[in-house]
């Protein structure tokens, strides 16, 4: 039995197409897979740099919690040899690191949960599979650099009030035995 050829050519045709589409879902499943590796090995850095970031910050704030104790611990007992002028000038340096360390927190707060919100806009847009990972990395490039920009205009003046405060007290909790020794000696 003899077919027309236009017949074998259309099968032809179908199988030629069918192969290629198959090829194509096939491509795209390896790409996919390794798409999927990379994000795994991706994912893993970034929960590890989270992991790392949870902790400094959370070692950074304990710190600073700390030094809060401490400059309010000696300003305690400092409190009587201090003059009016010397306490004016613990409390608006103590105020003044609070206030900037206070207003980070806020800052990194409200600043986290856009990027939050900027991450699921991604998820949900038309982006593909494939180019996902790209402009994550692209928006985390972004909030990084923009938190380590905002960072040191806290970091500095936090650290400058705060230490300034501290010094103050210590020098005027320390000076009686510091006269003390100096007359002593002569």
């Amino acid at each position: 039995m003899r077919y027309p050829s236009n017949l074998l050519e259309n099968i032809n045709k179908a199988i030629t197409e069918r192969d290629k589409k198959l090829v194509d879902y096939i491509n795209r499943i390896i790409r996919q897979q390794n798409l999927s590796g990379q994000i795994s090995v991706s994912q893993q850095q970034k929960e590890f740099l989270a992991y790392i970031y949870r902790k400094a910050a959370s070692y950074t704030n304990l710190v600073i919690i700390a030094g809060y104790t401490g400059i309010f611990a000696v300003w305690q007992l400092t409190k009587n040899q201090l003059t009016d002028v010397q306490e004016a000038i613990v409390a608006l340096l103590s105020t003044a690191s609070l206030l900037l360390f206070a207003g980070y927190e806020v800052y990194k707060m409200i600043s986290q949960t856009l990027f939050l919100r900027r991450l699921d806009r991604i998820t949900k847009s038309q982006i593909t599979e494939v180019e996902r990972p790209r402009v994550w990395q692209l928006a985390w490039d972004d909030f990084s650099r923009k938190e380590i920009r905002v960072w040191s205009y806290f970091l500095i003046p936090t650290l400058l009030t705060g230490f300034g405060a501290g010094f103050l007290l210590l020098w005027i909790f320390a000076w009686p035995f510091i006269n003390y020794l100096t007359t002593a000696i002569k």
